[in-house]
């Protein structure tokens, strides 16, 4: 019997350095002091169904922002070598198969790609979904070390445009805490094969390692697939 292909998935992984990370309590919060603009191009939209998004709010200083969650049914998601879980829709594929396009900085331990089946894809590439990769850090950030893990970023993110067709900036590096956990977030596009892509990057360190979430889908169907990808955001925990 002739094994299935597994599709493999299309990419965009930043590997960051490997030095930094914080220690943080847990809420259920999930902040940013700028949301991100929708931007839209060509390709084929996806084909999931509309979410019906529900909003939960988050308290930065004295302004609030409103993140748009798809009240779907889900499943779960736990990682038991860098103990984080997350909730995803159900019915996404989960897969370490991933297709690396550009990479700057440190190599990830582990990646865990959580993607929709329905969504933008090539004849062997899915397109929209989330992957979240593990570095192991070589010391324990506190909260004095945050700027320099930034500036870190900032490096690392540099590079990376630099290696991507027509890449434009649309958030620039910004503060973002998630349940608890600090870190840094920005929002790009970029050309990839004829078609427009968007990728929303979040850095979260937990003491002795640090965690990315690359949302990413065809820029056309971002608004779409925005809701669904922040489910996995929202829900995003560590056992550290």
């Amino acid at each position: 019997m002739t094994r299935p292909r597994i599709r493999k998935v299309a990419w965009l992984l930043l590997g960051c350095l490997a030095v930094l990370a914080s220690a943080c309590g847990s809420s259920e919060e999930v902040t940013t002091s700028t949301g991100v603009p929708v931007a839209s191009d060509t390709s084929e939209s996806s084909g999931s169904p509309e979410p019906e998004p529900q909003t939960t709010e988050a308290a930065q200083d004295e302004t609030t922002t409103t993140l748009s969650v798809a009240s779907v049914p889900t499943a779960s998601y736990a990682d038991s070598d860098f103990a984080f879980t997350v909730e995803y829709p159900e019915g996404w594929e989960v897969t370490g198969d991933i297709s690396t396009q550009s990479s700057a900085g440190g190599s990830a331990s582990k990646s865990i790609g959580l993607f929709d089946p329905e969504g933008s894809q090539t004849d062997v590439l899915l397109l929209d979904g989330v992957v979240i990769s593990a570095y192991p850090l070589s010391t324990v950030v506190d909260e004095s070390l945050m700027p320099v893990f930034k500036q870190e970023i900032e490096s690392v993110l540099a590079d990376i445009e630099g290696q991507l067709t027509n890449s434009e900036v649309l958030e620039p590096l910004n503060d973002i805490i998630v349940n608890g956990l600090p870190g840094y977030v920005s929002a790009f596009t970029y050309e990839q094969e004829g078609r427009t892509m968007r990728t929303r990057l979040i850095f979260l360190v937990d003491r002795d390692v640090e965690y990315e979430l690359a949302l990413q889908s065809d820029a056309k169907a971002w608004e779409a697939q925005e809701p669904l990808l922040n489910v996995i955001v929202s829900s995003f925990h560590t056992g550290g």
